[in-house]
């Protein structure tokens, strides 16, 4: 929960009305019932508002001890300084009749101790804007043992009064311990937060942290953090074991390997490339090269070129193939310069095999430049493969060698990759397209993606060739409607002195259009390009 950016709910704001004018003695039965509504909403924003009635006696200060539980315990550890900040900003907002919290005293504090929460409402008593009250509640919080304690005293090493920074660093070193280790490993990421904090120097501590998981009594505890549901946490530990001496970091490394997040999975894999032996490098390789982020190919790729040159080859003849362009253009690269082959031949035969490699092929073929001819790629347009036919309009595209009367039906074609594939080559060269042959798409029931990708194409094209249409299209209560119209205001608001000017036809047209569908656009709108189309040629 991220409460720096939480507005407090609607339905708190009007529990609080109601809880604030109840603070009369005349409406005091209420407030009971008030209380309990709002520790309902588990609302962070609640707790500045009901601090005051954490140290008042009776069914008030229990129920304000169990909410400000209850709402707290839900708040992840990462999510406390941010809580803090808020909790600290809304003092000022504070009414005054909560004053009692403002002026907390230090009996009253030892008088929580008392409380079956006392650990949560220390640590709340620890976020006080008075630094006596902050010193007595680390002091209590030092004394606790279950674990809970240890996420308030890492805030309070970034305290803004020394003597308090002192006190919890004392206090979370002795918990530092193997016996705390799955409490600090719930905490880890409140040190990676310490790490950027500059009050004090966090380095030894940080430090002592990360050793304390290295210990083999922790290797559980690592592990846990490891495969940790978190993916902060997860990379966290990573970075942990990249950067500190771990004798058999490439067991933890292997089991990381099936990390959700690719970016994880690309830590790890960097890892592993620069710690495992000769022996083990081709089987961890042959593992990567299959991995489906494509940087991660990419590394694997570089480390077998820098510790094994010779197996290197099969490696980048593979890589020929590799579905991402990146990958094909390091492979050819290589091969061509350390190994002087022409990988043009290589395509070439697999296209004459007819294997499934065909697009692939056809790509490669247009990555080498190689064959400007455009015979075999004007083939692949008429295959039955989208796959192929996507293949053809880009390996034409880098060829410069798709005219636009080949490039219109890939545009328009019933497969989205092989139209977004089109879309790709056309908007490079917009000049090129006729918007009066993308008219069609919109009168007729085109696929959605063709609608998309020819009102994305008309929107690259000049303005004043296809205002036309695009008035026509914005008329529409569709999806493409709502696109062309945004699109409008946003060339009314950016034109100016710099506008080029329409030619007499082009204005002509343009008027027409307007005439003929200004009824179905906003009025602002309508309005708008009236005036800005009376400025030219009047």
């Amino acid at each position: 929960m991220n409460v720096s950016k939480t507005q407090i709910t609607s339905a708190a704001k009007e529990i609080l009305s109601r809880w604030r004018a109840a603070n009369s003695p005349s409406s005091a039965a209420e407030l009971p019932a008030l209380l309990t509504d709002l520790i309902t909403t588990s609302d962070p924003w609640v707790i500045p508002q009901i601090a005051g009635a954490l140290v008042s006696e009776g069914e008030i200060g229990r129920m304000a001890q169990d909410g400000i539980y209850h709402i707290l315990r839900q708040l992840p550890p990462e999510g406390l300084p941010d809580f803090e900040q808020t909790f600290r900003r809304s003092w000022s907002e504070i009414p005054q009749w909560n004053s009692a919290w403002h002026n907390l005293e230090r009996t009253q504090v030892n008088w929580l101790a008392n409380s079956k929460h006392r650990t949560w409402l220390f640590g709340l008593c620890s976020f006080h804007p008075n630094g006596r009250i902050r010193e007595v509640a680390v002091d209590y919080l030092s004394r606790q043992t279950n674990g809970d304690e240890i996420r308030f005293l890492i805030l309070r090493l970034n305290d803004w009064v020394p003597t308090i920074r002192k006190l919890a660093s004392r206090a979370l070193m002795a918990r530092l311990v193997p016996a705390k280790a799955a409490h600090s490993l719930d905490c880890s990421l409140l040190f990676d937060w310490l790490g950027t904090c500059g009050r004090s120097n966090h380095i030894p501590i940080i430090d002592r942290f990360k050793a304390l998981f290295f210990q083999p009594e922790c290797r559980e505890a690592l592990l846990n953090g490891l495969h940790s549901s978190t993916r902060r946490v997860r990379r966290f530990f990573l970075r942990m074991i990249e950067t500190a001496p771990f004798p058999n970091g490439s067991d933890l490394l292997r089991s990381a390997l099936v990390d959700s997040d690719p970016v994880n999975r690309l830590m790890v894999a960097r890892q592993l490339l620069g710690r495992v032996g000769d022996s083990e490098l081709m089987v961890l390789i042959r593992t990567l090269t299959r991995d489906p982020f494509m940087p991660i190919r990419r590394e694997t790729i570089l480390a077998v070129l820098r510790r094994n040159p010779v197996e290197a080859v099969s490696f980048l003849n593979a890589g020929l193939f590799d579905r991402h362009h990146s990958i094909r253009e390091l492979c050819q690269f290589h091969l061509r310069n350390d190994h002087g082959q022409d990988v043009s031949l290589i395509y070439t035969k697999e296209l004459e095999m007819g294997s499934r490699r065909r697009h692939i092929a056809l790509r490669g073929l247009a990555d080498t430049g190689s064959n400007p001819n455009p015979a075999p790629f004007l083939a692949a347009l008429e295959s039955t493969d989208p796959a192929e036919r996507a293949a053809g309009v880009y390996a034409l595209g880098k060829l410069n060698a798709l005219p636009f009367k080949h490039a219109l039906p890939a545009l328009l074609d019933t497969s989205s990759k092989v139209s977004n594939q089109a879309l790709q080559v056309l908007v490079t060269r917009p000049w090129e397209s006729d918007p009066t042959s993308l008219a069609t798409v919109f009168e007729s029931d085109s696929p959605r993606h063709v609608r998309r990708n020819a009102l994305t194409l008309l929107m690259a094209m000049e303005k004043w060739t296809c205002l036309p249409l695009l008035l026509r299209i914005a008329a529409t209560d569709s999806l493409e409607g709502v696109r062309a119209r945004k699109f409008l205001w946003k060339w009314l608001l950016n034109s100016g002195r710099a506008t080029i000017q329409p030619s007499k036809a082009q204005n002509s047209d343009a008027q027409k259009a307007l005439a003929e569908t200004g009824s179905k656009l906003e009025p602002d709108l309508r309005s708008e390009l009236i005036n800005f189309l009376a400025d030219f040629h009047p």
